[in-house]
C-alpha cells in the first residue's frame, strides 16, 4: 500500500486585519467627527468668518448743548447780563435739554479701542426726550464670535478691569449702528467703560471709554454755572478727591480736572506726542474765567506741535486722559499736581 501524504494546509485570506484596520478608521472618524462638531458648536470659529452688519436710525441726534445767543445791549451799549442757570447732574441736565429741543442728545462720545480682536468704532451715551437713556454704537467693527455681549464697566478704560460691569443685551451685529436701551434704574455715573464682551471666554474684543460731563461746584460747596464768552473753555471750581480745585466748565472736557507738571515750571512745554495722548494739553483760542477766578492769571502759550494752550502763571494746563469729571486719579505722580481754587499748586496726597 502506498503510503499516504498529508493533505495540504488549508489557504487562509487576511480578511481579519482588514476588517480590524477599517474598524480602527472608522471609530477615529466618529471622534474626529465629534470633536469638529463640538468645536463648532462651542468654540463657534465659523463666526470669525461670518460678518452679521445691524444697522439702526436714530433720528436728530444731537452731540452739543443748544446754541446760546448774545443777550441783545441796553441802550447804554453794555449787553444784558446772560440768565443765571443751576446745573443738576449731567444727565438730568441734559435730559432737559434733550426735552426742550425734542431730540436725543450724546453727552458722552468714546472711540473703541481694540483689546482681544480688532474693534473700531464710537460708543455714545445718549439721552431722549423723554430721559430714557441708551447706548449707541456708531461705525463698529469688530469680530463676530459666540455670546458677545454689550456690557458697561466700572474699571478705567485700558484697566482691564470687568469684573464689576453689567450687561445692558445680546450683541446685535459685529458691524453698524445700533442702540441699546440702558435700564431706568442704572446709575450711569458708576461707569466708565463700554465692552464689547465674549461672555463664553470672559474677555473683552474691544472697548470705548465713557466720559459724562458734571455740573460744576463753588469753593463753598453751591453748585453753579459758568457762561462762555469767546472761542474756549471755562475755568471754573470742580469738587475732587483732594478738595476744590480748578478746573474746565465747558466744552468737551467739562468738569475736568487741571494739572501742571512740575518739569515745565518754566513755562517750556516738553508734554507732547506720546505725553499729550496721556496728557490732553487744555488747547484754546480763548478763555473764558468763572465768577471769583482772576481771569489776568491765564495766558495762551504756542505748542511747539501746533496750536495754542491754556496757562495758568506761565505754567501750561492739562487734563488726564483716565480721569472723570472731578476726578484726580495721577495726583501727585511723576510731578503732576492739580491747582487750588486761588491758583496754587495743591501737593496733598490724602483724600479729604
Amino acid at each position: 500500500m502506498a503510503p499516504s501524504t498529508p493533505a495540504p494546509e488549508p489557504t487562509t485570506t487576511p480578511t481579519e486585519p482588514r476588517r480590524s484596520r477599517r474598524g480602527l478608521i472608522i471609530g477615529a472618524l466618529v471622534v474626529l467627527a465629534a470633536v469638529v462638531a463640538v468645536v463648532l458648536v462651542v468654540f463657534q470659529p465659523q463666526k470669525l468668518f461670518i460678518d452679521n452688519e445691524v444697522n439702526e436710525a436714530l433720528p436728530g441726534l444731537a452731540t452739543g448743548p443748544a446754541p446760546t445767543t448774545t443777550p441783545p445791549p441796553t441802550a447804554a451799549g453794555t449787553p444784558t447780563a446772560p440768565p443765571t442757570t443751576t446745573p443738576t447732574d449731567p444727565l438730568a441736565a441734559a435730559a432737559a435739554d434733550a426735552a426742550r429741543r425734542g431730540v436725543p442728545v450724546a453727552v458722552s462720545t468714546g472711540s473703541f479701542t481694540s483689546k482681544a480682536h480688532p474693534t473700531s468704532g464710537e460708543a455714545l451715551i445718549v439721552v431722549q426726550p423723554d430721559g430714557s437713556r441708551l447706548v449707541r454704537l456708531q461705525g463698529l467693527d469688530t469680530d463676530n464670535g459666540p455670546d458677545l455681549r454689550l456690557v458697561l464697566s466700572a474699571g478705567a478704560p485700558g484697566s482691564g478691569s470687568y469684573d464689576d460691569r453689567i450687561e445692558l443685551a445680546e450683541l446685535k451685529g459685529n458691524k453698524g449702528d445700533q442702540n441699546y436701551q440702558v435700564p431706568a434704574d442704572v446709575d450711569l455715573t458708576r461707569y466708565r467703560t463700554v465692552v464689547i464682551w465674549c461672555e463664553r471666554f470672559t474677555v473683552a474684543f474691544g472697548e470705548a471709554p465713557i466720559d459724562l460731563p458734571a455740573a460744576t461746584a463753588s469753593s463753598d460747596g453751591a453748585t453753579t454755572a459758568a457762561t462762555p464768552s469767546g472761542d474756549g473753555p471755562v475755568i471754573t471750581v470742580v469738587s475732587t478727591p483732594y478738595g476744590p480745585a480748578l478746573g474746565t466748565g465747558a466744552g468737551p472736557v467739562a468738569g475736568k480736572v487741571l494739572y501742571a507738571w512740575d518739569r515745565e515750571a518754566d513755562g517750556t512745554i516738553q508734554c507732547t506726542g506720546e505725553c499729550a495722548t496721556k496728557w490732553p494739553p487744555l488747547t484754546a483760542t480763548a478763555v473764558t474765567t468763572a465768577p471769583g477766578i482772576d481771569p489776568g492769571r491765564f495766558t495762551l502759550v504756542s505748542r511747539p506741535d501746533g496750536g495754542t494752550q491754556v496757562a495758568l502763571d506761565g505754567r501750561p494746563l492739562y487734563t488726564m486722559a483716565i480721569d472723570r469729571p472731578g476726578e484726580a486719579s495721577c495726583q501727585g505722580g511723576d510731578g503732576w499736581w492739580i491747582r487750588t481754587p486761588d491758583g496754587a499748586q495743591n501737593t496733598s496726597l490724602t483724600p479729604v
